[in-house]
């Protein structure tokens, strides 16, 4: 029952300081439908 193909986090930037907001995309590519919380 391996129903996630792929799990990424990819960042805008390589480096982030101490109190800086991180932003970027979380990719998840499933073989089928699945609850999530």
């Amino acid at each position: 029952m391996d129903y996630i193909r792929e799990f990424d986090i990819r960042l805008e930037k390589e480096m982030y300081y101490a109190g800086e907001t991180l932003s970027g995309h979380v990719i998840l590519d499933t073989v089928e439908n699945f609850k999530l919380k």
